[in-house]
């Protein structure tokens, strides 16, 4: 997923890969409490921070030097968009198929059609819509709001990119995570940045992880190597570890801060064994598919367990598994092949293939 010219060859930091699959389905299980009758990864939503660190790192590697040879801000800005564009369209597809079906069974929660064809039109160019109770960015699909805190970043770094030297990076990430860390201790936790009313907290955790790992590249902080089911193990320890509430906001900027971005740097200095390399390698490619459709398919399909009275933890197995089979095909037979015609469409080069990040 993630090559660079090492002494003539191409490197692979597949790690990261991994890394970023395994946080990626840690959401899904974050977002599946009410399908599974109770909360396996309370700390699913630190994952969200590593994508950001893994962006910086991956966006750093990918176009430092081809912005620096000449590429402009806004095809770097279109090319972002056009990879983030036909999965995020599709999961806002099924969130406005899940709107749909509430309403045809008159629920209590279903939006009306005028709030449903607003919210729609909003999040179809990308523009928050905050048009409900809860104040969520992007109430079709809450997770889009990481996606677009991501290409405001990426757009900032294009444009910003002369002046972005290590050590104005590190006034960002200093400023960022001590407002990260204030923010967090006021709401409790992390969790910031699906809602208006914690949209600060997000862009403190955007800023701070995305310096940082933009730093982690060009220092070449490589600190050591661990390996990688050792690596996806840890960080499925600490996104499900279960942390009294007193403590919470403490564990997280302590995860943010520190364990993140340590994660990240030793990611970068491992390497899988042979036989892992391929399996390391798809789980990072289902990466961005799963989490750009899982909450409305969740939204959609547990009712349909709870009805058919399936045991909560066969159909949480039965779901990642489908959602991951789901992943692979869309990836291989729909976004690729769609934002292909789109960069012929818009006459730009086709692009080689490119790690991506958060997002992830």
């Amino acid at each position: 997923m993630m090559a660079t010219e090492t002494a003539g060859r191409a490197e692979r930091y597949v790690a990261l890969d991994a890394m970023r699959g395994v946080a990626a389905l840690l959401v899904v299980i974050l977002h599946s409490e009410r399908m599974l009758q109770g909360q396996w990864a309370p700390g699913g939503y630190l994952a969200v921070d590593m994508f950001f660190a893994l962006s910086g790192f991956v966006i750093a590697h990918s176009y430092d030097a081809r912005i620096a040879a000449g590429l402009s801000s806004l095809r770097f800005v279109t090319l972002r968009a056009i990879r983030f564009w036909p999965l995020y369209v599709l999961g806002l597809s099924l969130g406005i198929l899940h709107q749909l079906l509430l309403i045809l069974t008159h629920n209590d929660h279903a939006m009306s059609f005028g709030v449903l064809a607003l919210a729609s039109f909003l999040a179809l160019i990308f523009v928050p819509g905050p048009v409900r109770h809860g104040g969520n960015l992007y109430p079709l699909n809450a997770p889009s709001w990481s996606l677009f805190m991501e290409l405001i970043a990426n757009a900032a770094y294009a444009i910003a990119f002369p002046k972005l030297t290590a050590r104005v990076l590190g006034v960002i990430a200093v400023i960022g995570g001590l407002g990260f860390a204030i923010l967090c201790l006021r709401h409790g936790s992390a969790d910031l940045g699906a809602t208006i009313g914690t949209l600060a907290g997000g862009v403190a955790r955007t800023a701070f992880s995305f310096a940082v790992g933009l730093l982690i590249y060009r220092k070449r902080w490589r600190p050591f190597a661990l390996p990688v089911p050792m690596l996806a193990a840890i960080v499925t320890l600490l996104l499900i570890c279960p942390v009294p509430s007193g403590w919470r906001a403490i564990y997280d900027i302590v995860f943010v801060l520190i364990l993140s971005p340590v994660l990240v740097a030793v990611g970068a200095s491992s390497r899988p064994s042979p036989r892992l390399m391929g399996v390391s390698a798809r789980v990072g490619l289902v990466s961005y598919p799963v989490y750009a459709i899982h909450r409305p398919l969740i939204d959609i399909i547990t009712p349909v367990v709870e009805k058919l009275q399936i045991p909560p933890l066969v159909a949480a197995i039965l779901f990642v598994v489908g959602l991951i089979l789901l992943g692979l095909m869309l990836d291989r037979f729909f976004d690729q092949r769609v934002r292909r015609i789109i960069t012929v469409r818009l006459g730009l080069r086709q692009e080689r293939p490119l790690p991506e990040a958060s997002l992830p």
